[in-house]
């Protein structure tokens, strides 16, 4: 009888367990959520569109004051092209930094063939990246 006891003890305590890292694990996903990253490799424009909308709220003075670039993070592809979060400050870093959604690796004169929209920085013209998707703000 004690043995058995003991089994169930160890079972229970392993439900336990295995519930409570659930329950971590997904309060992380709601209380953090800029850091949480999209399970599905595929993006849609909608996926990229709710995004950019996270993002304004996030690249908002001062909220953006604790962003850098342990912040950048890959979302996935579209169009077949690898996308990513990345950080990008010019001036007066990091108070003035922010997120943008690019493409990776691919150039400012190959952006406009892979249906991208040019990214430079309003203060250096510099090229930050190839926005995804070319009609969308």
């Amino acid at each position: 009888m004690k043995k058995n006891t003991k089994i169930i003890m160890l079972i229970i305590g392993v439900i336990i367990f295995i519930t409570l890292s659930i329950g971590v694990c997904l309060a992380f996903k709601y209380w953090y959520p800029k850091y949480y990253v999209k399970k599905s490799d595929t993006l849609n424009k909608a996926d990229i569109a709710s995004e950019v909308e996270r993002l304004k709220e996030i690249n908002q003075y001062p909220n953006n004051k604790n962003l850098n670039s342990k912040d950048s993070k890959d979302l996935g592809k579209f169009n077949g092209l690898e996308v990513s979060e990345k950080y990008y400050c010019s001036d007066v870093c990091p108070d003035y930094g922010r997120l943008v959604i690019v493409y990776k690796n691919i150039s400012k004169d190959n952006c406009p063939e892979v249906g991208g929209r040019v990214i430079t920085d309003a203060a250096w013209g510099g090229y930050i990246g190839c926005f995804p998707i070319k009609d969308l703000q």
